[in-house]
């Protein structure tokens, strides 16, 4: 009898041991599902916020309310708090988003063709043309204190402003930030050779008033796509955007 009790309670012992070694097994795994959810949990939001931040880039930004706050001659303007207020469109457009008319360098028309062979001013020796009833564009069709910005004019864009690559109404360009708070937008409108259109919607070349005085085929432009900008020379005959200032 003495020994079926013992055997008894050793049987119930094992048992009990059994139990509370399943229950910490259970235990134990329970925590480390749960510190494995927790970490899936924290890197998949790191991920979604990198993800929320590389989207912002793209995303399409129509907020430029803030931007039309004055105009001249009937054309608006930006004071982005530089030394110039910057049109708020291009030449031939009505909004700031849409390309506009391209124009060769120091032209004051838009053309059908843009050759070598019909420039005005290739080959021509001739100093900035800002202002100059002759060759500025600007002044010559917005009238008024409107003409074309300068080369050290489209630098200080550049470099006292925040840029960012974005979509205006479906159009790629870029936001410009100035000191002011205050915004414009410049579309990646392409430039003309020929009768054709070359990168619409991935480049933006935009004329100086400044002519290249080492080689009188070129004058300098702001050129830009997405991730760079610069202010280079390129061939007075080619059409491109203008985008005017007031002192």
């Amino acid at each position: 009898m003495k020994g079926k009790f013992k055997y008894v309670l050793f049987s119930l012992g094992g048992v009990i041991v059994a139990s509370l070694l399943v229950i910490w097994l259970f235990l134990s795994f329970s925590r480390v599902g749960a510190e494995s959810d927790l970490l899936t949990k924290s890197e998949s939001g790191l991920s979604g916020s990198n993800f929320s931040d590389a989207a912002r880039v793209d995303e399409d930004d129509d907020s430029d309310s803030d931007s039309k706050i004055g105009s001249i001659n009937g054309h608006v303007y930006v004071d982005l708090g530089l030394s110039v207020k910057w049109a708020a469109c291009n030449m031939g457009a009505s909004s700031s988003e849409e390309y506009g008319d391209y124009y060769a360098f120091g032209e004051v028309s838009p053309k059908d063709t843009y050759t070598s062979d019909n420039s005005i001013t290739c080959y021509v020796v001739m100093g900035d043309i800002s202002g100059d009833s002759s060759y500025d564009a600007a002044s010559v069709n917005w009238g008024g204190s409107w003409r074309l910005p300068s080369c050290k004019e489209y630098e200080e864009l550049m470099f006292s402003c925040t840029w960012k690559w974005t979509k205006r109404n479906g159009v790629n360009g870029y936001r410009i930030v100035g000191p002011s708070g205050r915004s414009i937008f410049l579309p990646a409108a392409g430039y003309r050779v020929g009768s054709s259109l070359y990168n619409a919607d991935l480049s933006g070349y935009y004329w100086a008033s400044t002519p290249y005085s080492s080689y009188y085929l070129n004058a300098y432009c702001l050129n830009f796509r997405c991730g760079n900008k610069s202010v280079y020379d390129y061939n007075r005959s080619y059409g491109r955007s203008l985008r005017p200032v007031s002192d």
